[in-house]
């Protein structure tokens, strides 16, 4: 699925959804990204180069694009916000709680690593400058699992 603008003047208001299949000339799959924590959902660039969309492949239908477009250029208001930003708008909580489960972990990792390593023969984990970096860290975790 290919959100798009169809009007640039409105805006995110003048967005339509369309589904774009695999294979359509013009369409393809471009760099696939390396990512540092959520591995389970592939990320990549899609490119469209003169690609060229079937108007049945418009999500909701020609009548329904016309409709929120011309209620757009009138400035009414549908009363709710794009669908593009809906779905961040419910997807912000999971991705807040993933990001802070990541920071738990990388938090938990680090101190098990500095467990037993000293510097100038005093445990790393009594060093004062040492305590200070674990405890930010440890207080924006705490303040971030608060927030989600």
């Amino acid at each position: 699925m290919v959100v798009a603008t169809v009007d640039p003047e409105l805006g995110h208001r003048g967005q339509a959804s369309f589904v774009v299949p695999k294979g359509t000339p013009g369409f393809s799959m471009g760099k696939k990204e390396s990512k540092l924590g959520i591995r389970a959902s592939q990320t990549a660039e899609v490119v469209l180069e003169e690609c060229r969309v079937p108007m049945d492949h418009l999500l909701g239908g020609y009548e329904k694009i016309e409709r929120k477009l011309d209620r757009a250029r009138s400035g009414l208001s549908s009363g709710r916000s794009s669908n593009a930003l809906a779905t961040f708008e419910l997807t912000r909580p999971l991705v807040g709680a993933s990001a802070l489960g990541i920071a738990q972990a990388a938090y938990e990792w680090t101190l098990e690593h500095l467990e037993g390593r000293s510097a100038d023969g005093v445990p790393l984990l009594e060093q004062q400058r040492v305590q200070q970096v674990l405890a930010d860290v440890a207080t924006e975790i705490e303040a971030s699992r608060l927030l989600v």
